[in-house]
């Protein structure tokens, strides 16, 4: 099952649905969509992340989710709330760093999360170019490696690959920060 991106309003929450399996390449709405959202300041007062019908997520897109986290944070003053219930994907993010991001919310209160009353728009696939895609991945694995000493170390080879192959595509140097949305 490929991965899928929905977003909705709920009583001034933003709802964003990540179903099946995620990969980089469906970051690009998932980031356009974050952008939107943060340039809305009146239109909603929590975030809520429903992971509940993910299956596997690649690191781009954990760090990605940790941006939206550390960034609804900013905005907000409050941390986003999260609900993934699979134990194999719960148990990477939390060895990941993640856990402190957001509030986890309890297998108890999936009955009270309800679809019924949200009107789930679904994330238009985004055309980019390789170094665009490069730049997003970089980015995501050094949000990553800034969480967790063990996340630096096992990210450490990547991120030099990744950081030449921006260099050949854009030839310019790459700056070794993370880059937050």
């Amino acid at each position: 099952m490929s991965g899928e991106i929905f977003y909705g309003l709920y009583n001034n929450t933003y709802v964003i649905k990540l179903n099946g399996s995620l990969r980089f390449n469906i970051c690009s709405p998932l980031e356009k969509f974050v952008e939107k959202m943060l340039s809305e300041p009146k239109s909603f007062n929590s975030v809520m992340i429903d992971m509940r019908k993910c299956i596997a997520a690649d690191s781009t897109t954990l760090g990605l989710i940790a941006k939206v986290a550390i960034e609804s944070e900013k905005f907000l003053n409050e941390k986003p709330m999260l609900a993934c219930y699979d134990k194999d994907l719960s148990h990477l993010m939390k060895s990941m760093g993640l856990s402190s991001l957001f509030v986890w919310l309890p297998e108890s209160a999936d009955n009270n999360i309800s679809e019924a009353n949200i009107n789930f728009n679904k994330s238009a696939e985004i055309e980019q170019d390789e170094a665009k895609l490069v730049q997003r991945c970089l980015d995501s694995h050094k949000l990553l490696a800034s969480l967790s000493d063990s996340n630096a170390e096992e990210f450490k080879e990547l991120l030099k690959v990744l950081e030449k192959e921006l260099e050949t595509k854009t030839n310019k140097p790459v700056r070794h920060q993370a880059k937050l949305l």
